[in-house]
């Protein structure tokens, strides 16, 4: 007796069969990416926003975030937060005062705590106080390590009148504008300025979907093979005042860095050990601190060691802050006017005492100090001498700050990235440690360090 399978049922069967095969499949050809914690994330604002208890906060991602050797957070994925608490910016307000500016300026802590993903999904996060002020900034090696004085200040005479210009000829040049009319004020509102940059960790680990990477990692023996370009982040703070020549640094790969087959030559979550090889703190009458630094090592979380030459070419850091690097790696602060400020306030005291009638516009201008207030005590009180000294006190002012006082430091918060241009050294690929049989699990049998 022969039994016919109904229509009705095969096509119930084969409905109910299509969700498991897809999930098999999404199986096979999907796996979820680990994100660990610790693991820093760099984000850029979208717009302005108040600086006020819990205003809420949007970013987007800056750089693409790997984990294992996967893209696990790529650029502009949506992350959002709020601001969680404010701080007294204590020497800020201090130096704000000098010049004619009360505002009680704070420091905000911003908690990003929501991840929005490519297709829609949110993925909640615990993540410590966002860190301000990751502004990339290239640093290019100058053809000359040393410059006469005379050269110096020209070409920072030069980069400030382009700043200058770019107030009024840049993107959101009204906004600006905006901006540096309030500054003149005894008070004005503060904000997080839109395209600032700011970085973060996490506090415990994510788990994002995402793709398997069909790349595969090159054998140890065939690692690092030419001159490339890693990318990776400073695993401690360093600066020009507080480490000494010789004190160890270390930094952790960010990006995989694959080679032209598709491969991975250098795995992310890599490790690079160097030292600081020359350090100098600034000191009085306007000397800038020094830093430089090399790295010597690369650590593959395959377990051993290839020696490289490796300096870094470009760094994350405050665009307020604005950093040089001569011919050979040494990073210091970019010098700034010290001549042609001083003089024009000079000349701007003088004009109040060159007139000879009492001109309230003209005093306005030579009072050329204080912000608003300095220009309407100029103007209002009718008398040149009034004037020529309030802008006597500016001329001090810039007297001190670029002849007189403390030159700047070089400082590099934690997790700030930087670019290292690295070779490996011929014949240094070594095992890091031998395993509980004896046997190496680098290639190379023995091999030295040079």
């Amino acid at each position: 007796m022969s039994y016919v399978f109904p229509r009705g049922a095969a096509l119930v069967f084969l409905l109910l069969s299509i969700p498991s095969y897809l999930c098999c499949q999404e199986k096979e050809g999907y796996s979820s990416i680990r994100l660990s914690a610790g693991t820093p994330i760099y984000v850029q604002l979208d717009r302005n926003y108040a600086l006020r208890m819990g205003q809420a906060v949007q970013a987007h991602v800056s750089y693409p975030i790997y984990a294992g050797g996967q893209l696990a957070l790529p650029l502009g994925t949506l992350i959002t937060g709020h601001i969680s608490a404010l701080h007294p910016a204590v020497v800020e307000r201090r130096a704000a005062r000098w010049n004619g500016d009360f505002t009680p300026l704070r420091h905000a802590e911003v908690i990003f705590d929501k991840i929005t993903l490519v297709g829609g999904a949110t993925v909640n996060v615990d993540t410590l106080g966002a860190d301000q002020g990751v502004q990339t900034l290239s640093i290019s090696p100058t053809i000359h390590s040393h410059h006469s004085m005379i050269h110096t200040q020209l070409e920072a005479i030069k980069a400030e009148a382009k700043n200058s210009v770019r107030v009024f000829t840049g993107p959101d040049k009204a906004d600006r504008f905006q901006q540096t009319l309030w500054h003149q004020l005894p008070w004005h509102p503060q904000r997080l300025n839109k395209s600032s940059e700011w970085s973060f960790e996490l506090v415990t680990p994510v788990t994002i979907p995402g793709t398997i990477d069909d790349s595969t990692t090159i054998t140890s023996g065939a690692k690092l093979t030419g001159a490339r370009t890693l990318r990776a982040h400073l695993n401690r703070p360093i600066s020009s005042n507080m480490d000494k020549q010789g004190a160890a640094i270390e930094a952790t790969v960010l990006e995989p860095l694959y080679a032209e087959d598709g491969s991975i030559e250098v795995p992310q979550g890599s490790i690079l050990d160097g030292s600081i090889t020359e350090v100098k703190a600034a000191r009085w009458l306007g000397r800038n601190g020094k830093l430089r630094f090399a790295f010597k090592t690369v650590r593959y979380p395959e377990g051993f060691v290839q020696a490289i030459a490796g300096t870094p070419n470009a760094t994350s850091t405050d665009a307020e802050h604005a950093l040089t690097m001569d011919a050979e790696g040494g990073v210091k602060p970019a010098p700034k006017d010290r001549i042609l400020r001083p003089l024009l306030s000079v000349y701007l005291a003088n004009s109040a005492l060159d007139q000879e009638a009492s001109n309230a516009a003209l005093n306005a201008t030579a009072s050329n100090s204080f912000g608003l207030i300095g220009r309407i005590v100029g103007a209002a009180v009718g008398s040149p001498s009034v004037a020529a000294g309030i802008g006597y006190y500016a001329v001090a002012r810039e007297v001190y700050s670029s002849w007189i006082a403390r030159g700047r430091d070089v400082r590099f918060a934690q997790n700030t990235r930087i670019e290292i241009a690295v070779q490996p050294r011929a014949g240094t690929t070594l095992p890091q440690a031998a395993s509980d049989d004896g046997i190496h699990p680098a290639s190379p049998s023995a091999a030295a360090l040079h």
